[in-house]
Protein backbone atom coordinates (compact mmCIF):
# COMPACT_ATOMS: atom_id res chain seq x y z
CA UNK A 1 0.00 0.00 0.00
CA UNK A 2 1.21 3.43 -0.36
CA UNK A 3 2.20 6.15 2.34
CA UNK A 4 -1.03 7.17 4.24
CA UNK A 5 -0.63 10.55 3.17
CA UNK A 6 -0.37 9.21 -0.34
CA UNK A 7 -3.35 7.57 -0.17
CA UNK A 8 -5.95 10.40 -1.11
CA UNK A 9 -8.29 12.58 0.73
CA UNK A 10 -8.97 12.23 4.56
CA UNK A 11 -12.35 12.23 6.29
CA UNK A 12 -12.11 15.04 9.36
CA UNK A 13 -12.42 13.09 12.53
CA UNK A 14 -15.33 13.43 14.51
CA UNK A 15 -17.23 13.68 11.42
CA UNK A 16 -20.16 11.17 10.48
CA UNK A 17 -17.77 9.48 8.69
CA UNK A 18 -15.56 8.58 11.45
CA UNK A 19 -14.66 4.66 12.71
CA UNK A 20 -15.68 3.14 15.33
CA UNK A 21 -14.99 0.14 17.61
CA UNK A 22 -16.25 -2.22 19.21
CA UNK A 23 -15.31 -5.74 21.20
CA UNK A 24 -18.32 -8.29 21.52
CA UNK A 25 -18.73 -10.73 24.12
CA UNK A 26 -17.04 -13.19 21.91
CA UNK A 27 -13.76 -11.21 21.99
CA UNK A 28 -13.88 -9.97 18.17
CA UNK A 29 -13.42 -6.67 17.45
CA UNK A 30 -16.16 -4.73 15.08
CA UNK A 31 -15.08 -1.87 13.36
CA UNK A 32 -17.65 0.65 11.28
CA UNK A 33 -16.46 3.45 9.03
CA UNK A 34 -19.36 5.12 7.75
CA UNK A 35 -18.80 6.67 5.19
CA UNK A 36 -20.52 9.27 3.27
CA UNK A 37 -22.09 7.98 -0.47
CA UNK A 38 -20.95 11.10 -2.54
CA UNK A 39 -17.62 10.15 -1.56
CA UNK A 40 -17.94 6.86 -4.11
CA UNK A 41 -19.05 9.52 -6.92
CA UNK A 42 -16.44 11.76 -6.70
CA UNK A 43 -13.13 11.71 -9.10
CA UNK A 44 -10.79 10.16 -6.24
CA UNK A 45 -9.07 7.23 -6.57
CA UNK A 46 -8.71 6.44 -2.67
CA UNK A 47 -10.73 7.39 0.15
CA UNK A 48 -8.74 6.67 3.22
CA UNK A 49 -10.60 6.29 7.22
CA UNK A 50 -8.98 8.03 10.19
CA UNK A 51 -6.88 5.53 11.99
CA UNK A 52 -8.40 3.36 14.63
CA UNK A 53 -6.59 0.97 17.07
CA UNK A 54 -7.44 -2.95 17.76
CA UNK A 55 -6.25 -4.67 20.44
CA UNK A 56 -3.87 -7.12 19.25
CA UNK A 57 -3.40 -10.49 21.71
CA UNK A 58 0.28 -9.72 22.83
CA UNK A 59 0.98 -6.64 21.50
CA UNK A 60 -1.53 -4.30 22.45
CA UNK A 61 -3.28 -1.57 20.61
CA UNK A 62 -2.31 -1.69 16.99
CA UNK A 63 -2.96 1.12 14.80
CA UNK A 64 -4.81 0.62 11.79
CA UNK A 65 -6.55 2.34 8.84
CA UNK A 66 -9.08 1.16 6.18
CA UNK A 67 -8.75 2.16 2.63
CA UNK A 68 -11.28 2.62 -0.15
CA UNK A 69 -9.77 2.29 -3.53
CA UNK A 70 -11.58 2.32 -6.60
CA UNK A 71 -11.17 -0.26 -9.58
CA UNK A 72 -7.98 1.25 -12.11
CA UNK A 73 -9.68 4.33 -14.19
CA UNK A 74 -8.70 7.53 -14.95
CA UNK A 75 -12.27 8.76 -13.36
CA UNK A 76 -11.74 7.14 -10.02
CA UNK A 77 -14.69 6.22 -8.55
CA UNK A 78 -17.04 8.56 -10.50
CA UNK A 79 -16.05 6.37 -13.35
CA UNK A 80 -15.36 2.75 -11.33
CA UNK A 81 -19.10 1.96 -11.68
CA UNK A 82 -19.00 0.90 -8.00
CA UNK A 83 -15.82 -1.58 -8.70
CA UNK A 84 -12.86 -1.46 -6.09
CA UNK A 85 -11.46 -3.01 -3.73
CA UNK A 86 -11.10 -2.51 0.50
CA UNK A 87 -7.90 -2.87 2.35
CA UNK A 88 -6.88 -2.76 6.04
CA UNK A 89 -3.54 -1.67 6.28
CA UNK A 90 -0.95 -1.74 9.45
CA UNK A 91 -0.30 2.21 10.35
CA UNK A 92 3.03 1.22 11.76
CA UNK A 93 5.55 -0.53 9.63
CA UNK A 94 7.48 -2.61 12.46
CA UNK A 95 6.83 -2.69 15.63
CA UNK A 96 9.27 -2.67 18.79
CA UNK A 97 6.84 -5.49 20.31
CA UNK A 98 7.59 -8.20 18.44
CA UNK A 99 6.04 -9.76 15.77
CA UNK A 100 3.78 -8.05 13.24
CA UNK A 101 -0.04 -8.93 13.88
CA UNK A 102 -1.74 -11.58 11.95
CA UNK A 103 -5.45 -10.98 11.23
CA UNK A 104 -8.86 -12.30 10.32
CA UNK A 105 -11.10 -9.74 8.57
CA UNK A 106 -14.61 -10.37 7.60
CA UNK A 107 -16.50 -7.27 5.21
CA UNK A 108 -19.47 -6.20 4.70
CA UNK A 109 -20.98 -3.21 2.54
CA UNK A 110 -24.40 -1.16 3.13
CA UNK A 111 -26.19 0.69 5.51
CA UNK A 112 -26.71 -1.53 9.46
CA UNK A 113 -30.19 -1.60 10.47
CA UNK A 114 -31.54 -1.12 6.68
CA UNK A 115 -33.40 -3.35 4.14
CA UNK A 116 -33.23 -1.39 1.75
CA UNK A 117 -36.48 0.22 1.95
CA UNK A 118 -36.00 3.68 1.28
CA UNK A 119 -34.39 4.98 -1.77
CA UNK A 120 -30.82 5.21 -2.14
CA UNK A 121 -30.00 3.11 1.01
CA UNK A 122 -28.08 -0.27 0.41
CA UNK A 123 -28.85 -2.72 2.89
CA UNK A 124 -26.10 -4.85 4.71
CA UNK A 125 -24.69 -7.87 2.56
CA UNK A 126 -23.92 -10.93 4.16
CA UNK A 127 -20.05 -10.85 6.05
CA UNK A 128 -17.17 -11.96 3.21
CA UNK A 129 -14.65 -13.68 4.44
CA UNK A 130 -13.02 -14.04 6.69
CA UNK A 131 -9.85 -12.99 4.65
CA UNK A 132 -6.60 -14.14 6.57
CA UNK A 133 -2.95 -11.97 6.57
CA UNK A 134 0.20 -11.85 8.46
CA UNK A 135 1.87 -8.35 8.29
CA UNK A 136 5.21 -10.16 8.34
CA UNK A 137 4.61 -11.01 5.08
Amino acid sequence: LPPADLAGPRLPRGAPSAVTCHVGEDGHTRVMWMVESWWLSRRDKTVVSPEFCVDMPGLGPEPFKIILAAEATKGGFNDAGGRGRIELKWSMPATPKGRPPSVSFWVSVGKPGTRGERAGERALTAHRGPVMHDFSQ
